[in-house]
């Protein structure tokens, strides 16, 4: 039984750090756009997403067979709190800290919707130190490490993770670029939209023919993989021959989502855009 519980906390350690660095790599190759710059679509940052949740599925396998395991006698609490146990307290602390920075990272990602940005942002750079403490505590305290595919495995990952690091941090930022609202009331009544879509002769007649909807689209980020949902009042007009959308937006008019779109996260403007179904 110790030798089964001790080699599943090994391989979950294994499996664990290979999915962080999986999970930062992919992260970068998305903002870097080492993938091209062409819109992509919304898996490839699901992808990212599953990445960083499988690597705390396994983390929890690792200590779980730990805690299993009779050789080492670790503890809960020896296991969640640094330097409390007698079993290379310094290589187990670093793997303690990446725990806990994992867990962290993976809690925001699932409440993104519920946090403001600012934080979400900060606590999802622990990605970088998750992966960094992963790599110490595996050099450190995992016995194959002493291994050599094991050991230059880590070395080269963490050699492509500095060096996409410093990639990324090199590539210039893109700003939103501001756009000026029309002059028009704060909150128009609906009267007044359909006043300017559905002209009238004085006759009191239509124009031409008419009509409204509403269209919802989803947009997703190709520089930092946020998405987004937006709800337009659409209204159509046609004399028969030409037919003008016209996008409204809280009852003031904007321009249309399919074209000169920006991140509202980062201001990048690779944005990939879809419309939902009705």
């Amino acid at each position: 039984m110790t030798q089964l519980t001790w080699a599943v906390a090994r391989a979950g350690g294994l499996v664990s750090w290979a999915l962080a660095a999986a999970s930062v790599l992919w992260g970068l190759a998305l903002s870097t756009r080492l993938l091209g710059r062409r819109p992509r679509p919304p898996w490839l940052y699901d992808l990212h997403r599953f990445l960083g949740g499988l690597t705390v599925v396994f983390i929890g396998v690792h200590v779980g067979a730990i805690l299993l395991d009779r050789f080492v006698h670790f503890g809960l609490i020896q296991v969640l709190v640094p330097f409390t146990g007698t079993w290379h307290p310094t290589a187990v602390a670093w793997g303690i800290v990446a725990m806990d920075l994992a867990v962290a990272v993976e809690v925001t990602s699932l409440l993104r919707s519920r946090i403001s940005t600012r934080v979400w942002r900060r606590v999802h750079l622990g990605s970088f130190a998750v992966f960094m403490l992963g790599t110490v505590h595996g050099l450190s305290a995992g016995t194959d490490a002493l291994s050599g595919p094991t050991r230059w495995l880590m070395v080269g990952t963490s050699v492509m993770v500095v060096a996409m690091t410093a990639v990324r941090i090199a590539s210039p930022r893109r700003t939103a670029p501001t756009l000026r609202r029309a002059r028009v009331p704060a909150r128009p009544d609906r009267s007044a939209i359909r006043a300017a879509a559905f002209p009238r002769d004085g006759r009191g007649k239509n124009q031409a023919m008419n009509q409204a909807e509403r269209e919802d689209y989803e947009f997703s980020c190709g520089d930092c993989g946020s998405s987004w949902t937006e709800t337009y009042d659409v209204t159509l007009r046609t004399d028969g021959t030409v037919v003008t959308r016209s996008f409204w937006k809280e009852g003031l008019p904007v321009t249309s989502p399919l074209f000169g779109k920006a991140c509202r996260l980062c201001g990048g403007h690779v944005v990939n855009r879809r419309r939902l179904a009705a």
